[in-house]
This record gives structure tokens, C-alpha cells and sequence, in this order.
């Protein structure tokens, strides 16, 4: 019996020790590296207008029409062209706090599920009140906990020197995820033989 417990105990301290090591050799870098946040360039006032902390919810471009279908068409390809980070997403969590100034910020987690363009490293998405995007989130808090998105980041330096993310959301439907992969491949091109294309379904309306 003696030697069957010692037995016990000098397996139970080996994996200990294995477990440690396992977990020294995953912080010290021997596991897979974390995807890095990188600012690629300064955050123009433009591009306020494509990642504005905020969410849409068109399902399928070609159900637009008019001016509507081509604002849609030059937002989304702003997007691609700027983004650092184009990952399908779900939001796993939604928190809400309220600062001093009784203003409310809501913290969304994504969650990747596949990559379209770099890895996104772990982000919380915030958008507080006032901001472009705000009324977006606001008025779709369940939604957008349901089903997956396509999250377009573009990361920037903060007043402190930090990195931090200004974000939008779009449907993640096979519609608007081979939209973006065309796009995608689009900015893949070289410059020098790149074009601009504005992606628009034409129809026989009279706009």
C-alpha cells in the first residue's frame, strides 16, 4: 500500500510540474504568439465616417436602391480600403456603464470566427453616448447578440499613448461576406494597377 501511494504522489507531482511548465512556456512566448494591434496610419477626421463605434443592419446590399444603395456602396468600400482588421464576429457580451457625467458606455466582446484580413487580438468594443455610432448600438443591444458580424477595425493612438479601436459592424450574411471578400481581394492588388470600384447594384429606378 506504501508503495502504491508513493507511486500516487510522485505522478501527482510530475504533472503538477508538467502543468507549470506548460503554462511558464505559453507565457514566455514557446506557445502561439497573440496577434498584435498595430496603428498603420493616423486617424483621419474621413475616417469617422467608416468606423464610427456603430453597427448597420443591411442584410443584403442589392435590396437598396437609389442614393441609399450608393451610400452603402462608398461606406462599405471606405471600410475595406482603411481597415486594419476584418474579422466575422459574434458579441458574446454586452456590459453597460455610466461615468460621472451620467454618460452611458456600452462594452461589446467579439468573438472571431473566421479572419478576412489579420487576426484580431482580444478587443473590447466600446461606444460611448454621444458618439456617431451610439444610437445604433443602443436601439440594437439583443440584436446584436444575435448571429455573427463582420467587424471592420481601425486601430489609432490614444491622448495616453496607448492603442485603441474605433470599430463598426455589419451584418455577417454570405451576401455582405462575399462583398467583402471581392473588395478584399481588390486591395490585394498592386497599386500601381489599382482602380477605384464602387461595387453597385444597378436597377431600373429613375434616382
Amino acid at each position: 500500500m506504501r508503495a502504491v501511494a508513493l507511486l500516487k504522489t510522485l505522478y501527482c507531482t510530475n504533472l503538477a510540474q508538467i502543468i507549470c511548465a506548460c503554462a511558464v512556456a505559453s507565457t514566455f512566448g514557446c506557445g502561439p504568439a497573440l496577434p498584435r494591434a498595430v496603428v498603420s496610419s493616423p486617424f483621419a477626421e474621413e475616417d469617422a465616417r467608416y468606423f464610427d463605434d456603430g453597427a448597420d443592419f443591411v442584410a443584403d446590399p442589392t435590396m437598396l436602391e437609389g442614393r441609399w444603395r450608393e451610400e452603402w456602396a462608398d461606406d462599405f468600400q471606405g471600410r475595406i480600403e482603411k481597415a486594419d482588421v476584418m474579422v466575422v464576429v459574434h458579441i458574446s457580451t454586452v456590459r453597460t456603464s455610466v461615468d460621472l457625467d451620467h454618460r452611458t458606455t456600452y462594452h461589446l466582446v467579439p468573438e472571431p470566427t473566421q479572419s478576412l484580413w489579420e487576426q484580431l487580438p482580444p478587443v473590447e468594443l466600446t461606444v460611448r453616448e454621444g458618439a456617431p455610432g451610439y444610437a445604433s448600438v443602443h436601439a440594437s443591444l439583443e440584436r446584436l447578440q444575435v448571429g455573427n458580424y463582420i467587424l471592420f477595425v481601425k486601430w489609432y493612438t490614444t491622448d495616453t499613448g496607448d492603442v485603441g479601436a474605433h470599430w463598426h459592424l455589419s451584418p455577417g450574411t454570405q451576401a455582405v461576406i462575399d462583398r467583402t471578400a471581392y473588395l478584399i481581394e481588390h486591395r490585394r492588388t498592386p497599386l500601381e494597377g489599382r482602380h477605384r470600384v464602387t461595387v453597385i447594384t444597378h436597377s431600373n429606378d429613375n434616382d
